[in-house]
């Protein structure tokens, strides 16, 4: 697997997901093409060959196009993260300039529920049927495609169900993510309690040996070990909308009170290669703190999940015995309000 620059485009989107972990501004952000190519031309140098645009919804991006040409003309490869509900604009790129579909490898599409419910509970009305829809299309056009669910309290019981559909969908797999406490009010319905994770964990192990299609769990889930997640190797770097670096696309975008930062450079004028030294230093001084506790034996046991443990370093939003830990975020979000803490779901719009 050749490594991957993974740039968060866009933090516009159509929908307002429960989980979302983005702490867009009122104007949203779009990442500048110019950057983008300034990064592709020493991505080589440093075997970064494979792209990952995310969001928000990354096709929402207003200079999509000149986007996905700047990965292409240089001979890189990509994947997107979608919603799917806004696949004819996609289709009309891949039309557009053939180019840009040869360069594709596959397209991840969010999917948190087995049942139609369940997946617009957390993503609002109607979102099911569009990702299904986009799901097809895919299909009939030949793009190969994986689901994603970020497991909670509401879909927690429909993994199973989840892998299952995603087979007979002919998905290249099904990937089972752990979920991130974001610092908002709705936190709270879809937290699960640790021994959960466990489980979650086990059942994911179980049905990859099961079926034919494999199922993965992206790393997140429990282990007392010192870990070496692809951030921390350097097997995906991430750039965030505003062009800086950062450590993980899982950090980028939760609000922060610690002082550590996981953000590395700007990217604008600070070369690739400083980011990557700067990453090494910080992964450095991570790997330290937590082998002096695994000596001392302080772990607790939410520390067991790597990327929360990672979030707590930062002061970011973490989940404890007693909750939520780390940075708030009552924010005002790109389709609403968050009502001081009421569970008051914000208004969303198409």
């Amino acid at each position: 697997m050749p490594r991957t620059l993974s740039f968060h485009v866009t933090d516009r989107c159509n929908l307002n997901c429960s989980h979302c972990i983005r702490d867009p501004s009122v104007e949203p952000i779009d990442l500048p093409v110019s950057v983008v190519e300034r990064v592709l031309d020493q991505a080589p140098a440093h075997d970064l060959l494979e792209v990952a645009i995310t969001g928000g919804e990354p096709f929402l991006h207003p200079q999509i196009g000149a986007l996905l040409d700047a990965i292409v003309d240089r001979g890189l490869t990509w994947h997107a993260v979608t919603n799917g509900a806004v696949f004819d604009r996609l289709e009309r790129l891949l039309v557009e300039r053939p180019r840009r579909r040869a360069g594709l490898r596959r397209l991840v599409f969010s999917l948190d529920g087995a049942e139609e419910a369940t997946h617009d509970g957390i993503r609002g009305p109607g979102s099911y049927r569009e990702v299904m829809a986009a799901v097809l299309r895919s299909t009939a056009l030949g793009i190969p495609f994986s689901l994603q669910l970020v497991v909670n309290a509401r879909n927690r019981n429909e993994i199973e169900a989840f892998a299952l559909s995603a087979a007979r969908l002919g998905a290249t797999h099904a990937s089972v993510v752990w979920l991130h406490a974001t610092g908002t009010c709705l936190d709270e319905e879809l937290r699960l309690p640790r021994r959960e994770w466990t489980r979650v964990r086990d059942e994911v192990r179980e049905l990859a040996g099961l079926l034919r299609m494999p199922v993965i769990s992206p790393f997140g889930f429990p282990t007392r070990e010192l870990f070496r997640c692809g951030a921390w190797q350097l097997e995906q770097v991430h750039v965030d909308a505003t062009g800086q670096a950062s450590l993980c696309c899982q950090l980028s975008g939760l609000p922060g009170s610690g002082a550590r930062s996981d953000r590395l450079g700007d990217l604008a004028t600070t070369p690739l290669v400083d980011t990557l030294a700067s990453t090494i230093s910080l992964v450095h001084e991570l790997e330290s703190r937590r082998m002096e506790q695994i000596r001392e034996g302080s772990l607790e046991p939410w520390d067991e999940m790597p990327c929360n443990w990672c979030c707590k370093q930062f002061g970011k939003p973490h989940w404890t015995e007693d909750g939520v830990g780390g940075a708030g975020a009552k924010r005002e979000r790109w389709r609403g309000i968050w009502a001081n803490g009421s569970n008051a779901r914000p208004l969303v719009t198409r």
